[in-house]
């Protein structure tokens, strides 16, 4: 499956504004009407070597630097979502046993409830050792030893 960009992302990278990333594009005498995505006929995409072939031709790096940490770009946010639900469109087509993802997210939630409840139950076991040590510490007619105290008698 090929690599796709949203105009937005295309623009972002090749640090370039819409209206000249559009112009480059009518140079290029490409059809974008075929490159949408099933979800929104609005958003157009390119595919990596075209995003290559601007690079090259406009003189811009590819592939493009990488963005300091907290700089996250929202402007194409709704284009990665459609292009990412296209991609899994192709994906469930491919294969179609993950069209019983249903299946596989209920086993999921089934291990996370066990884990869970395991999870419960181990602390609840622990508690009561606990309160059983302590019990056992606490007989009648015994005094409870002190930290230190079985060394100091040379017992372990």
């Amino acid at each position: 499956m090929a690599k796709t960009y949203t105009l937005t992302e295309v623009a972002e990278a090749l640090e370039a504004d819409a209206k000249s990333l559009r112009r480059w594009i009518e140079i290029e005498k490409w059809d974008l009407e075929k490159q949408t995505t099933q979800y929104d006929k609005r958003i157009k995409y390119l595919t990596e070597d075209q995003v290559k072939h601007l690079a090259t031709v406009h003189v811009r790096q590819w592939p493009p630097k990488a963005k300091p940490a907290g700089e996250t770009p929202q402007a194409g946010l709704a284009g990665k979502v459609s292009i990412l639900e296209d991609r899994l469109s192709t994906l469930e087509n491919l294969y179609p046993d993950l069209a019983h993802m249903d299946v596989v997210n209920a086993l999921l939630q089934s291990i996370q409830k066990l884990e869970h409840n395991y999870t419960e139950l181990f602390n609840k076991h622990t508690d009561l050792l606990l309160a059983v040590h302590e019990l056992q510490q606490k007989k009648p007619g015994r005094k409870p030893k002190q930290a230190g105290e079985a060394q100091a008698q040379g017992e372990d």
